[in-house]
């Protein structure tokens, strides 16, 4: 009988050392060898009592959207889902683009905002950068890992009586989901406050 059981244990052991050899185990997630295109669009949405949160506005307009919590995925071209959303009162499009993966990083960036920059960092104003590494399983889904941020200065402080040094506040969302080809991630959760009103923005990618 042990003698049977360990001739099993060789085989299956032998079975799993093959499907490894072939083509890995499966749903097992690779890096694409290949650069893919993302493209990207970054809406800010007013918040208001009728619209407390960006994906709020994302149903007002597209109530076949699928989204939970802050993010969403949707059929369609993200040139549609943009479309729509500006036509929100108070939508502020931010950027737009494409970036590929074609650096040795395998991330997409994206950069956006109108801050100032200088040798050591953000002198003025805000900006905000995407980097967008995505990932693709056995059935084709690409899974994109994304991570946001947005660095806005909110005020100076006097480091001599002749110069002063910005206070930044940073702002850091990291997300992962998975994208089926034809589909739309959207990405909410990052707020800033003007002052008068408080935005969301809003993510839109597709690779």
């Amino acid at each position: 009988m042990r003698m049977m059981e360990l001739i099993s244990k060789v085989a299956a052991i032998v079975g799993l050392m093959s499907a490894l050899s072939v083509g890995g185990i499966a749903g097992e997630k690779k890096v694409p060898a290949k650069p893919i295109e993302v493209s990207m669009a970054m809406v800010e949405i007013p918040l208001s009592d009728e619209i407390q949160f960006g994906m709020d506005a994302l149903r007002s307009v597209h109530p076949e959207a699928a989204t939970g919590g802050g993010i969403g995925i949707i059929k369609g071209e993200i040139s549609e889902i943009l479309e729509r959303l500006l036509k929100v009162k108070g939508s502020i499009l931010v950027s737009k683009g494409t970036a590929s993966t074609e650096n040795e990083t395998g991330e997409a960036v994206f950069t956006a905002g109108k801050g100032k920059v200088g040798k050591h960092g953000l002198k003025s104003g805000e900006r905000s950068r995407v980097s967008v590494h995505p990932v693709i399983d056995s059935s084709g889904n690409t899974t994109l890992m994304v991570t946001q941020s947005t660095e806005r200065v909110t005020g100076y402080k006097t480091k001599t009586l002749l110069t002063r040094e910005p206070v930044i506040a940073k702002q850091t969302l990291e997300t992962s989901m998975s994208v089926e080809p034809g589909k739309t991630a959207v990405i909410g959760g990052l707020i800033r406050n003007d002052g008068k009103r408080s935005f969301e923005s809003l993510l839109l990618l597709q690779p």
